[in-house]
Formats: structure tokens, C-alpha cells, sequence
């Protein structure tokens, strides 16, 4: 069982997280650049930029996986392990997109308001429930119990951290939409097995979030120029 899910964590939280590794690196010096000049308009513009394209890469990939991973069954991905891909991939990525977020979208708050108490606080909690949880849940149903105390512990770790810097700056962290995708794509993975048609439908909103955003920003450079 852990042997399982180890092949498939592996495969899906080191593809989703590298991915959001790369985003972060183009798109967090901008968001610095954007507060040390107080350039608060352009600061929550890029903040959003990043945010969406966090979720077009997830949601990219799941689709991705679903057309594709059955062509691979008995090739270069044999029945056995094509058995806990089918079964648990999705729920990983899920899991491993949440501590993604938390780390590469709503630790950017911590580390430009310079608190390190939230992100401790946080981290324990994860630690401990972590501890309990999961050999408790891997003894008792297997890899169901461990894949689901993934994703849980993981949407713990990011929905902690965001109520408290919310709850201590007041600053919106996730708008209706953001949440909305978060509650739609999570009852996805739980309730319809990853269906392309509601991925898809998420994704085309983030890409249409990011076509505004991008065309506002090249509307303000033509103004400059005028």
C-alpha cells in the first residue's frame, strides 16, 4: 500500500510542485517590486496573475492525465502501478496543489509583511495532526486512509494559514471565485472522479482571468506612451 503510494505521490506532487516552483520565481519579484514601491494596483493585479496561473497548471494537468494515462496502460506504466495512478493520482495532486499553494501563493503574504509566527503556528499544527493522523487512518483503511489524510492535512495547512493573516490584516486572500474553484475541483476529486468537462470548465475561467488581467496591463503601457 505505502509502496503505492509513494510511486504516485512522487510522480504527482514533484510535477505539480516544480510547476508552481516556476511560477513562483518569475512572478514573486514583481510582487516585491510592487509593494517596496506602493504600487498597491499593480501588487494585487500580479498577485491575482499568480494565483490563476497556479490553477491553470493544476487544472492543466489533470486533464492532461486523464486523456493520456490510459494510452500508457501496459507500456511504459504497467498494470500494477496503472491500478494506484487510477485510483489515488488525482486526490494526490490535489493534496500536493493545496501545500503548493500555501507555500508558493499565501506564505508571499508572510514573507513581504516579515511574520514568521503565522507560518510557525501553522507548520506545528500540521506537524502534530500529521503525527496522529495518519499512521492512525493507514492502519485502519489503508490507501484510502493515507491518500485522504494527505489531501486533508493539506487543505488544513493551507485553509490555517490563510485565517490567520486574514484574521490579522484583513487583506483578501482568496476572492469568491478563487474559493469557489477550490470547493468545485475538491468535490470533483471526492464526488465525480476528476471529470474533464467541470476541470475544463474552472480552467477556462482562469484563462479568461488571465486574458483581463494582461490586457488591462497592456492598455495602461499604450496610456503611458500616449
Amino acid at each position: 500500500v505505502l509502496g503505492g503510494f509513494s510511486y504516485v505521490n512522487d510522480l504527482s506532487e514533484f510535477t505539480i510542485i516544480a510547476a508552481m516552483m516556476a511560477i513562483n520565481l518569475s512572478g514573486y519579484p514583481k510582487l516585491i517590486k510592487y509593494y517596496e514601491s506602493g504600487d498597491t494596483e499593480n501588487f494585487n493585479k500580479q498577485s491575482k496573475f499568480n494565483l490563476s496561473m497556479h490553477f491553470i497548471i493544476f487544472l492543466t494537468i489533470t486533464i492532461f492525465y486523464n486523456s493520456f494515462a490510459p494510452l500508457l496502460k501496459d507500456t511504459i506504466i504497467t498494470r500494477e502501478y496503472y491500478y494506484y495512478l487510477e485510483k489515488i493520482f488525482y486526490l494526490i495532486l490535489l493534496g500536493s496543489f493545496f501545500k503548493g499553494l500555501k507555500i508558493y501563493y499565501v506564505d508571499h503574504f508572510l514573507l513581504i509583511l516579515h511574520n514568521k509566527k503565522i507560518n510557525i503556528i501553522s507548520t506545528l499544527l500540521y506537524l502534530l495532526l500529521s503525527i496522529l493522523l495518519i499512521p492512525y487512518f493507514t492502519n485502519k483503511y489503508g490507501l484510502t486512509g493515507v491518500t485522504y489524510s494527505f489531501v486533508g492535512l493539506n487543505m488544513f495547512y493551507l485553509l490555517v494559514n490563510s485565517v490567520l493573516i486574514i484574521k490579522k490584516y484583513r487583506i483578501e486572500i482568496f476572492n469568491v471565485i478563487t474559493s469557489a474553484s477550490i470547493i468545485v475541483i475538491t468535490i470533483n476529486a471526492l464526488t465525480f472522479n476528476n471529470s474533464i468537462l467541470l476541470n475544463t470548465c474552472v480552467l477556462f475561467l482562469f484563462v479568461g482571468s488571465i486574458y483581463k488581467l494582461t490586457k488591462d496591463e497592456s492598455s495602461n503601457l499604450l496610456a503611458r506612451f500616449k
